[in-house]
């Protein structure tokens, strides 16, 4: 059976299987945030079954998240390459 993994935002911090991490909000220019939540989800799941790292996993969902209130509906989708695309310019 596949372990469970819970993920709450709490009073602007993010929980992660019941250990607080501070991560640093990305700046981004919303249009729309519908989206945003699922976003976040979905890369952090994709993240964290390529990597085992919750960090990662959170990194990498903050970022497609940001990216996904840039523009309305589907076209806020990001492509992996953008979420990776702004995570390296988050980290230069």
């Amino acid at each position: 059976m596949a372990e469970k993994i819970q993920v709450a935002i709490i009073a602007g911090q993010l929980v992660v299987g019941g250990a607080e991490r501070q991560l640093e909000a990305l700046v981004a220019d919303s249009v729309d945030p519908t989206g945003a939540g699922d976003c976040f989800a979905t890369a952090f799941m994709v993240r964290l079954a390529e990597t085992g790292s919750l960090d990662e996993a959170c990194s990498f969902g903050l970022a497609a998240g940001a990216l996904s209130v840039g523009a309305a509906g589907l076209a806020g989708v990001p492509s992996r390459e953008q979420v990776e695309r702004r995570l390296a310019l988050e980290a230069a």
